[in-house]
């Protein structure tokens, strides 16, 4: 049945191409353009000229698809956008022309006739002259060859002007046709005459253009003839009798006119009517025409409809026996393999619920085989902060007892001011946090020598050294009065070592802080959660966590980039969604072998939480990337890969309704892409 409906459909938009005409893809985009045109013209300069164009333009791209309703529109258009003369001809030409194509004459021709004034006002022969035979050629159409006649022979004028041999010629031939329809013989004796001078020139077209006028001939009458006339000119019996004869005649000749003018004016009211009929009956009969042309296309369409379905029908009809008898033996046979499925579904069912226990064990064991191979690591990372705090200890003794051993001695020798002065300084070298290179401080250190030794202090260098050092390096002019004291060691000393211990208690504080995230992401990795209820579990946090228990790893040669964009708290199982970050992770340092960039993107894609891994390892080949889910396939040397890690990641990701996906090229790197629903 789909076939039939193909087949039909293609038939039918056939049918349709034939019966109507439709613009093409360029012809449709050329008007539009047009379009477009007109309107910024509108909206701009208002260009008469270039407006009647464009839609002049329009009307033809219809005309030559055969679309002259469309067509007349737009030559309307043209005809009123502009009031240039040239325009006005030459768009009322065009509608004429359309007009006369359709059938509508009489309306056509009044367009042309329009056109000719135009004509007329450019003063241009060639137009002129191409109008009047459009309109001559017309007046032969409606049957009216006086009319014709009249046109033909006024272009004739207008042709001996142009002077080209092709346009009297174009003259001739109508006037030829014209004069044998009006039984004018002697005239078209001139003209066949004419056409047959091979070598014709404007000149000899006088004979015809002047033909019928009078010719004055003027001679020198002999005395004897003068003196006869001037006689019978004077004699009054004469001029009666002359007179009486002329006005017989011409009473006669008026009256024959009369009758002849009647007789020809009931015989063109006659011919009229008849050719008004006859015009009525065929424009009758060429709708008809059309329209039984359009019904048979139609029809013979339908019926090649028709003869194309029943074929198929039976075609297919032949086919559906032959199936029949084949489905009815593959349903014994279904019926027997149905009693066996249904024995292995149980059986199935039993091994799918030893697989989900089986796969719970197997997930753990993975995780925990993964944490064993990080022992050593998380133990070194461990190390560096509690040596940082066992070398600051020692340190913070050392500047302490310096401190108990100065201080009292200052305070034996100083006033209340200058105790509280130096506690002032004390407290400003502490908060200072500013790390500054060694060329700044070398720098820094002269600009104060120099400052010193204007306020007085003797001993400048030294003093200098020490506010380098706690980081004062402005306004310290009221603190004068402590860098004269003598002795000067008691005061900066302590200066000095408080603000060491202020740094100390910093770099302790920074210790501890690593210290305890790397056990909290310890802690966080190896416990186990029931792994058939999910909690509320934010994925940053989840990735942090995995990151810090490879830390010392990664640092080695690792540059890790984190971009974490704004994510809501999702429901799922954390100690698997861990593994997932564990087993990507891991895969990723290997590939890169120990050095590399890995950057972690977390964003939202939809109404999932997108993660990406992109590491910068050797790649993935394309002949491998189909099988590097499937367990037990790993491309590790033998002992240091079970196969088993994406294949885990691939069902915790399924058991989440997620999405895992990946793309690698060999030599630039991999990027993993995982997909987790938030609701």
């Amino acid at each position: 049945m789909k076939k039939i409906f193909i087949i039909s459909i293609v038939l039918l938009f056939t049918t349709q191409y034939v019966v109507g005409q439709k613009l093409s893809d360029i012809d449709k985009k050329k008007i539009k353009n047009e379009k477009d045109k007109i309107e910024n013209l509108k909206k701009g300069s208002n260009n008469e000229v270039a407006i009647s164009n464009s839609y002049q333009f329009i009307a033809f791209t219809y005309q030559s698809n055969g679309m002259y309703d469309e067509a007349m529109q737009y030559f309307t258009e043209a005809l009123n956008a502009t009031s240039n003369i040239v325009n006005l001809r030459s768009n009322n030409s065009n509608i004429g022309e359309l007009l006369i194509k359709k059938g509508k004459l009489e309306e056509g021709q009044n367009y042309n006739l329009k056109a000719l004034e135009y004509a007329k006002l450019t003063k241009n022969n060639q137009v002129i002259f191409n109008t009047k035979i459009k309109i001559a050629q017309t007046y032969g159409k409606l049957y009216k060859y006086t009319d014709a006649v009249t046109y033909y022979e006024s272009s004739l004028v207008n042709a001996k002007k142009i002077g080209k041999t092709n346009k009297m010629k174009i003259s001739l031939k109508g006037l030829s046709s014209s004069y044998s329809k009006t039984n004018e013989f002697d005239k078209l004796n001139i003209v066949n005459s004419l056409l047959s001078n091979t070598g014709l020139l404007p000149a000899d077209l006088d004979v015809l253009i002047n033909y019928g006028k009078p010719v004055v001939i003027i001679e020198a009458p002999q005395k004897e003839v003068q003196n006869i006339v001037y006689q019978m000119v004077n004699n009054e019996g004469f001029k009666d009798s002359i007179y009486n004869i002329f006005n017989e005649k011409q009473k006669r000749i008026i009256d024959s006119i009369s009758v002849i003018e009647k007789a020809i004016q009931a015989d063109l009211e006659l011919t009229k009517k008849d050719l008004a009929k006859k015009r009525n009956v065929v424009s009758k009969l060429a709708l008809v025409v059309e329209q039984q042309k359009n019904a048979l296309i139609i029809f013979g369409s339908l019926l090649l409809i028709i003869i194309v379905l029943t074929i198929i029908i039976f075609v297919e009809l032949k086919k559906n026996k032959k199936q029949n008898k084949i489905l009815a033996k593959q349903k014994q046979e279904i019926q027997l393999q149905a009693a066996e499925l249904n024995e292995k579904n149980q059986e199935l069912e039993t091994t799918l619920d030893n697989l989900k226990t089986a796969q719970s064990q197997l997930i753990q064991s993975e995780k925990m085989a993964s944490l064993g191979k990080l022992v050593a690591n998380i133990a070194h990372e461990l190390n560096t902060p509690l040596g940082a705090i066992n070398s600051s200890i020692s340190t913070l003794d050392s500047t302490s007892n310096n401190v108990f051993e100065m201080l009292p001695k200052y305070i034996q020798t100083s006033s209340s001011q200058e105790f509280e002065l130096l506690i002032e300084l004390i407290k400003l070298a502490e908060t200072n946090n500013d790390y500054i290179s060694s060329r700044e401080a070398r720098k820094l250190k002269k600009n104060i020598k120099k400052q010193l030794d204007k306020l007085g202090v003797e001993d400048y260098n030294y003093v200098a050294g020490i506010l380098v050092e706690v980081g004062v390096h402005n306004d310290f002019e009221k603190f004068v009065p402590i860098f004269k004291k003598n002795p000067i060691e008691p005061p900066m000393e302590t200066i000095y070592n408080m603000a060491i211990n202020s740094k100390i208690r910093q770099n302790i504080k920074t210790a501890i802080e690593k210290a305890s995230k790397i056990i909290y992401a310890l802690k966080n990795y190896s416990r186990s959660t029931s792994s058939e209820i999910k909690i509320e579990a934010d994925i940053r946090k989840s990735l942090d966590s995995v990151l810090t228990i490879y830390q010392n790893q990664l640092k080695q040669g690792i540059n890790v980039t984190k971009n974490y964009s704004d994510i809501p708290i999702v429901m799922c199982y954390p100690d698997d969604i861990g593994q997932v970050w564990t087993n990507i992770i891991h895969n990723a340092v290997q590939a890169m072998k120990g050095k590399g960039e890995l950057d972690i993107i977390v964003g939202l894609e939809n109404n999932n939480i997108s993660v990406s891994f992109k590491d910068t390892g050797v790649g993935i080949p394309d002949e491998i990337k189909d099988k590097i889910f499937m367990p037990f396939f790993t491309t590790k040397p033998e002992g240091e890969g079970t196969g088993l890690g994406l294949d885990i990641v691939m069902q915790i990701i399924k058991k989440h309704n997620g999405q895992i996906s990946f793309e690698s090229e060999v030599g630039k790197g991999t990027t993993f892409n995982v997909l987790i629903p938030i609701n």
